[in-house]
């Protein structure tokens, strides 16, 4: 079902890409996939990927890992995910291989057949040292908060526990992925609003914090904000006029100035990629339907009522009521569903159709630590022991001659005299 569906929206859309691969049995043991918009935001905040492969979410014990960064809000963006079986960890070279190593192989031989550079000695040498060029590249690159990859996918992965649940299949994973993913692109959709809605409230009168709020995210204003705030204490103290650093801002126009501003963290508008380019013809949804575009709609007319009517409290309980109403009476009208059409319903839930023939089987349910196949096998905790050490009948011991729960064997008196034996032995020595 997962990837008849995938198979689907590749169908409708291009930019979706997908990858599986199996075993001897037919048995999934790695997936990958990515659409569109995940590939746009790739492009526009890939600077810093981050991913964790130590966090399992279904009963096959198959790793789920999300490929991460942060977007121009510094909230989590998720570029891609990744199920593997824990013998498969070596599927994550793959595809950094698959999704960018071959896209720059295939600009880089683009670029060498295009201007017959087969011969350049010292491109060749310059190709063949590739592996440095990452360090130099990022030497003057302003990494900021992006540094601390850990916290990025720790944080990714506190997201995705609140959707996902440990003994889940893989169609529920996959649903549930999808929701999840749906939640956070619809809260940077309000994000996104909000920036260009809202107008920031400036702490001082200079020209180059107005400017600053035009450009920039609100999340990303406010850390600039503090700076400026306190650039210009600074500058009071020294006996610098506000007046002085407004002449100074006037020395370039806003145009020239933006040129040195760092477009990682500008509004959604005026954000560039980060490194490569993307084509903006090609579709970025998943998939291609009505469905995707009236929730859209939807999600935009309620956070543009929401804005309206959030001074006056009185009106915005009569909108959350009204929505309330309309949706008890949309509900309301929905005809009951009979027992026959429950494949049909699961379908449905899933948004998958269920396949006749099956060619690529689930993978094997793994044990993990401290789980048991019966309860026979089961660790049993203290308190278990004691319990049934109480109820089990006495005998009578043949070497101390005493009623208890243990025989010649395990007898505590020949313990301790086997214990005192051996330190006379000692003694002796010494």
């Amino acid at each position: 079902m997962v990837l008849n569906d995938m198979a689907k929206k590749k169908e409708m859309s291009d930019a979706f890409t997908y990858h599986y691969e199996v075993n001897a049995a037919n048995q999934l043991v790695a997936l990958f996939w990515c659409d569109g918009l995940m590939k746009k935001n790739y492009h526009m905040f890939g600077d810093i990927v981050a991913f964790d492969s130590t966090y399992n979410t279904n009963r096959y014990c198959m790793i789920f890992t999300p490929f991460t960064g942060k977007d121009n809000h510094g909230k989590p963006v998720t570029f891609t995910a990744g199920l593997v079986c824990n013998k498969k960890t070596g599927a994550f070279g793959w595809l950094f291989k698959h999704f960018v190593e071959d896209e720059f192989e295939e600009e880089w031989n683009g670029v060498v057949e295009r201007y017959e550079l087969e011969d350049v000695n010292w491109l060749n040498t310059l190709y063949e040292y590739r592996q440095m060029w990452i360090p130099a590249y990022f030497r003057d690159f302003p990494l900021g908060s992006m540094i601390r990859t850990t916290s990025i996918s720790e944080l990714e992965n506190s997201f995705y526990k609140n959707f996902m649940k440990p003994r889940a299949n893989l169609a529920e994973l996959y649903l549930n992925f999808n929701n999840a993913l749906e939640f956070q692109r619809n809260a940077r959709t309000k994000l996104d609003y909000n920036n260009a809605t809202v107008v920031p409230i400036l702490a001082t009168k200079l020209a180059f914090e107005k400017h600053a709020s035009t450009i920039y995210t609100d999340s990303m204003f406010r850390k600039i904000q503090e700076e400026i705030v306190d650039g210009n204490d600074r500058c009071r103290v020294l006996g610098f006029s506000s007046t002085d650093m407004v002449d100074t801002y006037k020395l370039g126009d806003s145009r020239r100035n933006s040129e040195y501003c760092d477009s990682r963290w500008m509004k959604t508008p005026l954000a560039k990629t980060v490194h490569g380019q993307f084509d903006a013809t090609v579709d970025t949804r998943s998939t291609v339907d009505d469905w995707q575009t009236v929730s859209n709609q939807g999600i935009s007319l309620f956070y543009d009522f929401l804005r309206r009517f959030e001074t006056d409290i009185d009106v915005l309980r009569a909108f959350v009521g009204g929505l309330e109403e309309l949706g008890h009476s949309l509900q309301a009208g929905t005809p009951p569903t009979s027992a026959f059409e429950k494949r049909r319903m699961i379908e449905e839930f899933y948004g998958m159709l269920r396949p006749e023939v099956l060619e690529v089987h689930h993978p094997d349910v793994v044990k993990t630590k401290g789980h048991a196949s019966n309860s026979a096998s089961r660790l049993i905790s203290k308190r278990e022991k004691a319990i049934k050490e109480a109820t089990r009948p006495l005998r009578r011991c043949k070497a101390c001659d005493e009623l208890g729960h243990h025989d010649s064997r395990n007898c505590p008196m020949l313990k301790e005299i086997a214990k005192e034996k051996e330190l006379r032995k000692g003694k002796r020595k010494c």
